[in-house]
């Protein structure tokens, strides 16, 4: 008993003093975070094309030392299902499709930010029905490994009432069990909003240069038009002025003349 209690004694400093190091290294980390997305959100004020945004926010978040695995997903034109376009190490899952990701993609919608030991902790006092869908979301989550996941929601078509899930944002730091608190899940919602506002932006300047070409091409073709008009006009009031001097002309002739007016 003496014996233990020797040790205790002398390891507790050192337990003491690892956990204050490892304290001190996340707060710096978390800190640093926060600077990295204050950053990135004001970058993307500027950028329009999602390929960019994406980039900018992989390399980003690589940079921060705070995660150690992300995956970024948007929506596929088609909108059927979410699509990789960005990743810090390999991410095995490269689509997420609306109808067999379901679970995941609307908690998503409905709730925000998923955490995985959140959702497990509920999942430990849900129905079985709830429990079903919870079950599926974490072996999602489980299946990208995401410890956090972040939706990116926004309504491309002003049509839709409620928000649509534009992408997402799925990250992790294995060094940790329960990786990220409160205040870094608000600052990745926030990344996630300046994503949407870019994405929304994208879709408005694309719909923007579609109707501009459209219009291109309308006033090209109407000066096709004039220009063929002319020489065609000419033509034809030519065999018209030919036409009766040509009384006895073979049917043939007369035939000609009838398909060129």
């Amino acid at each position: 008993t003496v014996a233990s209690y020797a040790v205790i004694v002398l390891l507790e400093p050192v337990r003491t003093a690892v956990e204050s190091r490892i304290e001190t290294l996340l707060f710096r980390d978390r800190s640093a975070l926060r600077s990295v997305v204050i950053s990135l959100r004001a970058q993307l004020l500027n950028v329009i094309d999602p390929n960019e945004m994406v980039q900018a926010v992989v390399d980003a978040l690589r940079d921060s030392n705070r995660v150690t695995h992300a995956s970024l997903f948007l929506l596929d034109p088609r909108g059927a299902y979410l699509s990789l376009r960005g990743e810090i190490e390999d991410t095995p899952v490269r689509r997420l499709d609306f109808a067999t990701r379901r679970p995941l993609l609307e908690l998503m919608r409905r709730r925000g930010a998923l955490l995985r030991d959140v959702l497990q902790r509920d999942q430990e006092r849900s129905d079985r029905e709830t429990n079903a869908e919870l079950a599926q979301a974490i072996e999602t989550m489980g299946e990208l490994g995401a410890s956090l996941a972040v939706p990116i929601l926004g309504r491309l078509d002003q049509r839709h009432e409620e928000p649509e899930v534009l992408g997402a944002l799925f990250v992790d730091d294995e060094r940790l069990l329960e990786p990220f608190a409160r205040e870094e899940v608000d600052l990745f919602q926030s990344l996630a909003i300046q994503a949407a506002i870019t994405l929304q932006n994208s879709a408005v300047y694309e719909k923007r240069k579609e109707r501009d070409r459209l219009a291109a091409l309308g006033e090209m073709a109407a000066g096709l038009a004039h220009e063929i008009r002319n020489p065609l006009g000419a033509i034809k009031g030519a065999v018209q002025i030919v036409q009766p001097d040509m009384k006895n002309m073979n049917p043939t002739t007369a035939e000609f003349l009838g398909v060129i007016v």
